[in-house]
């Protein structure tokens, strides 16, 4: 059965390569990397890549601006660290500046800012993946249970006890399969199907390149 088309792209959803051509799909002709699952790829890996190479740029910029920061105050006779004067709180008793002309601490820069943000992104995604390969561990496990029990994987009602699989005799509740799965199973089966080809694909690619 061929593969269902992805609107007007021309290209089907799962790329499976010509043996003759292995950047050609053998199910639709289109080029693997018009197919979705590398699509993805290709697009996560770039954002990640320009998110990075902005995230060195502030990096760069934030070390210069310290750095004349630094200097500026070296040529005022500023020091480094501020220590108050005991009767003065707000002046500093090694160099007699003001506390607001010293480097200013608890103070986010740009560069910081992003880079918390970068960090917090990955943890998210790093929790996500967790999560993910639990429910995956979990579905696993039921229908392991499932299968010593007897209980078939998709229900088939009988036609005179609609509550009853016609396959293996139990009822539909026992099945891992129901005809209206809630939202919740729905996200995390297509979660756990999309997370599947996207590492297929990463080790497709992976295997190209070491061939090559």
């Amino acid at each position: 059965m061929p593969s269902p088309m992805r609107g007007d792209e021309g290209v089907c959803d799962n790329f499976q390569p010509n043996p003759f051509k292995k950047l050609v799909c053998k199910n639709c002709q289109g080029a693997r990397d018009d197919h979705g699952a590398f699509v993805a790829i290709a697009s996560k890996a770039k954002e990640e890549q320009r998110a990075e190479e902005r995230l060195k740029q502030l990096e760069k910029e934030d070390q210069e601006r310290k750095e004349r920061e630094k200097q500026d105050r070296a040529e005022k006779g500023i020091c480094e660290n501020f220590d108050p004067h005991i009767f003065k709180q707000n002046t500093c008793k090694v160099c007699n500046h003001q506390k607001e002309e010293h480097a200013q601490e608890g103070v986010e820069s740009e560069f910081e800012k992003e880079k918390k943000k970068m960090e917090e992104k990955k943890k998210k995604e790093k929790e996500n993946e967790i999560a993910l390969e639990e429910a995956k561990r979990k579905k696993e496990k039921e229908r392991e249970e499932r299968k010593m029990m007897g209980i078939c994987e998709n229900f088939s009602a009988h036609l005179l006890k609609p509550n009853i699989c016609k396959n293996c005799r139990a009822e539909k509740e026992e099945h891992e399969i129901l005809d209206s799965p809630s939202a919740e199973d729905k996200e995390v089966n297509n979660m756990l199907e999309e997370k599947e080809k996207l590492e297929k694909e990463k080790e497709e690619r992976k295997k190209e390149k070491e061939e090559k």
